[in-house]
């Protein structure tokens, strides 16, 4: 403005040296430039107010004001020299190229993820066809082979079957040691109890008498059926013979009736246990008979050594009248010296 004012003293003072017209034409001219010069600070004075207000109201509206306001005061510059300069630092168009490939490579576009879907789809689908050709593991193969090997804990041996040597050797032996006594010099033992009531096992005197082997052919309390085919034991048949060498007679007993002699007799025959058809048989005669009774009459003309049969009662029958065996436990001490649990001598056939 000071500036303005100088310039117009300046001009008025030369007027009376410059022409009429022109100097009438001086003031017009330096009044248009004073109003025009006037204007333009007028528009720059507006122009940096403006600017301010723009600089002081963008900020607030921005959030994150500094870089806003730093970028604000570039606006002036002309469009032309960005583009130029941003034109001369990028590549050719050329070069782009290989940028949008190593893009493309990096990140796939859609078409390419849409193609690639089958082939993860795919991948993922022969996942489950692989694993029913896994073998199984190899700690189920032994599981076959540890069924076997459980019978490897030791266990109490089985009773005596019925082709088992076991218990017709012990008799034999027991046997054979008593056949060899002299009746004089020491006397032998009896199976058949002096007092059975009294549970004592004291046993009747039979030195001098010949000695004897009774068995029982019934399965328990049923007798013997003589309508199967019998089968022989072959481990007693030995032994009979040998017995008979030393002069030891045998003889069977049974709750079948004296009847039935001619069935049993055949059947001991024909099994080889008695092949002679010479050995005694001890059979109820009468309905009041029983197997004591006929025991007891066996002791009277023989030194009965033995007796053999699958259950105590066949040794006597006091066994029959007990609530509890318990009781007998001082005859125990019989069981394998003169009383023998043995295998039935005659099985039913095939």
């Amino acid at each position: 403005m000071g500036r303005s004012l100088f310039r117009f003293a300046l001009i008025a003072a030369s007027l009376p040296l410059l022409g009429g017209c022109v100097a009438a034409l001086v003031p017009v001219v330096a009044s248009g430039t004073l109003i025009g010069k006037q204007q333009l600070d007028d528009k720059e004075e507006d122009g940096e107010i403006a600017a301010e207000e723009i600089a002081a109201v963008e900020p607030e509206q921005m959030p994150e004001p500094a870089p806003v306001a730093a970028a604000t005061p570039a606006a002036p510059e002309p469009p032309a020299d960005p583009v130029e300069t941003a034109a001369g630092e990028l590549p050719p168009a050329e070069g782009e190229a290989p940028s949008s490939e190593m893009a493309a490579q990096d990140a796939p576009t859609e078409d390419a993820s849409s193609e690639d879907a089958p082939t993860v789809a795919t991948a993922f689908a022969d996942i489950p066809a692989s694993t029913p050709t896994i073998e199984p593991p190899t700690s189920q193969a032994p599981v076959a082979t540890a069924e076997p090997t459980a019978p490897e804990v030791t266990r109490p041996s089985p009773p005596p079957g019925p082709t088992d040597l076991r218990a017709y050797d012990a008799l034999y032996s027991y046997v054979e040691s008593q056949a060899r006594r002299d009746p004089v010099e020491s006397s032998r033992q009896s199976a058949i109890l002096a007092s059975p009531g009294s549970l004592s096992p004291q046993r009747t005197d039979c030195s001098i008498r010949p000695p004897a082997v009774l068995f029982d052919l019934d399965y328990g309390d049923q007798p013997f059926d003589t309508s199967k085919t019998p089968r022989a034991n072959p481990a007693l048949a030995g032994i009979l013979a040998a017995m008979r060498l030393q002069e030891i007679e045998i003889f069977w007993i049974s709750e079948q009736s004296a009847i039935a002699a001619g069935s049993i007799r055949k059947a001991l025959v024909a099994s080889g246990l008695d092949t002679q058809g010479r050995d005694g048989l001890l059979l109820m005669r009468r309905s009041d008979d029983r197997k004591q009774s006929r025991r007891r009459e066996l002791s009277e003309t023989h030194c009965l050594l033995a007796i053999g049969g699958d259950r105590r009662a066949d040794f006597d029958e006091l066994y029959l009248y007990l609530k509890d065996e318990n009781t007998a436990q001082p005859l125990e001490e019989l069981i394998g010296a003169g009383w023998f649990i043995t295998p039935l001598p005659l099985t039913e056939g095939p």
